[in-house]
């Protein structure tokens, strides 16, 4: 017999002897021969197939359904380029070396501009394309374009704002209407709710002056206030 040697999932060998009959491989290992000559293969592919071995296509990529992990997913620590973890259609993590940072389905949108924005929950700063913004909640500052120094803390804190700056919302829909309003905070639910370009404003408290739409400098502690 000559020929042997080791064979590689994915390969070929030849084993030239003419006195073989017959061989045989199983579900993962291929055997044929034609006129003494025994060819190994292997059935691995890089498609979602359950009971088959992987292996990668030529990107260095496959395909798998679920995975279980028993130890620690590490990621590439690299930051030469945005890296991005996704569902079919939906970003889910992101981070970039501009420190941007989303967490969260549709959270964030860093693809073109921005810096140091961090983006948790699900639509939260959507839109943004300028820098130094921080949302948690579900479509914080998920309008927001060009407002940069924004802080939105809450279910749709912030949620139509586009040019405002130097905003503070902490609460269920504070400042929810704020659309270019600058420098002002709101700390309770649907504080200063339908603001839109007042400016100079601080609301404490549930629906503090939650029907202010442009009037500035006002100040509002307590449920209700200035309402």
């Amino acid at each position: 017999m000559s020929g042997g040697g080791k064979v590689g999932l994915g390969k070929t060998i030849i084993l030239t002897n003419t006195g073989v009959l017959s061989v045989s491989g199983n579900a993962d290992i291929t055997a044929s021969t034609v006129g003494g000559a025994v060819t190994l293969g292997d059935t691995a592919t890089n498609t979602d197939t359950a009971g088959a071995i992987v292996k990668r296509d030529s990107s260095g990529n496959f395909s798998a359904a679920s995975i279980t992990l028993d130890g620690t997913l590490n990621l590439q620590p690299s930051r030469s380029a945005a890296q991005t973890s996704f569902i079919p259609g939906l970003f889910l993590l992101y981070n970039d070396n501009n420190e941007n940072f989303a967490s969260g389905v549709n959270a964030g949108y860093f693809g073109t501009s921005g810096s140091f924005n961090t983006a948790i929950g699900s639509g939260a700063l959507f839109s943004n394309t300028n820098s130094d913004n921080t949302a948690v909640g579900f479509e914080a500052l998920g309008h927001n374009s060009d407002g940069s120094d924004n802080a939105a803390n809450g279910y749709e804190a912030l949620a139509y704002n586009t040019s405002g700056s130097d905003n503070t919302a902490n609460g269920s829909q504070a400042l929810y209407s704020n659309t270019s309003g600058s420098d002002n905070t709101a700390n309770g639910s649907q504080a200063l709710l339908f603001n839109t370009n007042g400016s100079y404003n601080t609301a404490n408290g549930v629906e503090a002056l939650a029907y202010n739409t442009s009037g500035s400098d006002n100040t509002a502690n307590g449920y209700q206030a200035l309402t």
